[in-house]
């Protein structure tokens, strides 16, 4: 009797369950909706949403360049995981560089001081890169301002190199494109933030096409 009535309340639990989780997501997915149609309402974004298998983004064009903001999910083994909000973008400009700028907190053993004039900048900050002076370089001090204005908390990244292409909401793991990536952790309820971080990618967009058609001339 007992293992009847614990396969009947297996049938009876693992449906509800399954119904709890899909609710959950729905929530969740429709919260993001909302905070990124905030933000492509406030600055002139396009909010894409559909269709449901894939992430919701907001898109903006900038000079024939495509900015695009997103979450998704992040894991590594070496620094913290979760869902992350990113913005990235790609464009042949760019100096053909490797540079990953991490918080100190977050930061694994093969990232290092990037040894700029700014000591703040240096407390708070680690680098992997392939070229440290080329980085230091292109990490001036209006950058460096500008990524200490976020919250620790936030544990801001920068990513600058090679990486599959992002196109319409997908991975093209056949085609690679020099990208730029900033990213946030989590989800930010303060949507003056998202702006911030958005602010910051359209500045670092331009800053790297200005030093990258520097070097080309």
């Amino acid at each position: 009797m007992p293992a009847l009535l614990l396969g009947h309340a297996f049938w009876v639990i693992g449906p509800m369950a399954l119904g709890l989780g899909v609710l959950g997501l729905r929530h969740a997915r429709r919260r993001l909706v909302e905070r990124l149609g905030h933000l492509a309402t406030r600055r002139g974004g396009r909010l894409i949403s559909e269709p449901w298998y894939l992430t919701p983004r907001v898109e903006w064009t900038i000079g024939g360049v495509r900015l695009t903001v997103s979450v998704r999910g992040e894991a590594e083994a070496s620094r913290r995981s979760g869902q992350r909000t990113f913005v990235h973008t790609a464009s042949a400009s760019y100096p053909t560089l490797e540079l990953e700028l991490l918080r100190v907190e977050h930061a694994g053993g093969d990232a290092e001081p990037l040894a700029t004039r700014g000591a703040d900048f240096e407390r708070a900050f680690r680098a992997v890169t392939d070229d440290p002076r080329r980085a230091r370089e292109l990490v001036d001090g209006e950058l460096r301002h500008a990524l200490l204005a976020f919250d620790p908390a936030h544990d801001l990244r920068v990513r600058l190199g090679q990486a599959s292409a992002y196109r319409d909401g997908l991975w093209h793991h056949h085609e690679r494109e020099q990208r730029l990536e900033i990213s946030l952790h989590g989800l930010p309820e303060d949507g003056e933030v998202l702006e911030a971080l958005l602010k910051l990618a359209r500045g670092l967009h331009e800053h790297l096409e200005r030093h990258g058609a520097r070097r080309a001339a």
